[in-house]
């Protein structure tokens, strides 16, 4: 090998967000999404499928106001994930 060669080759730096390599970076963004939508994706299934269980046009009342029997079931994730995901 010659001198030359050696010296050139390790001269480009990586290109770095926020002092992270890019495809670091890039995958961190591209899971994040994913976890995003598939967890509104089983949120939006889950009170889907209460609402077939439940006839929703029966309410029940809880301390004066009338509630949906899907909607006072709906976990605290559920609103969660529905609320973060803007496809679902």
């Amino acid at each position: 090998m010659s001198t030359q060669h050696q010296i050139t080759r390790g001269t480009q730096k990586p290109i770095r967000i926020l002092g992270l390599p890019l495809q670091f970076v890039t995958v961190l963004i591209i899971t994040l999404s994913l976890v995003i939508f598939f967890g509104g994706w089983a949120a939006q299934n889950s009170v889907e499928g209460r609402q077939v269980r439940f006839n929703p046009s029966i309410t029940m009342e809880t301390g004066g106001i009338a509630v949906n029997n899907a909607e006072a079931e709906k976990a605290w994730w559920e609103e969660a994930a529905l609320f973060v995901c803007p496809v679902h």
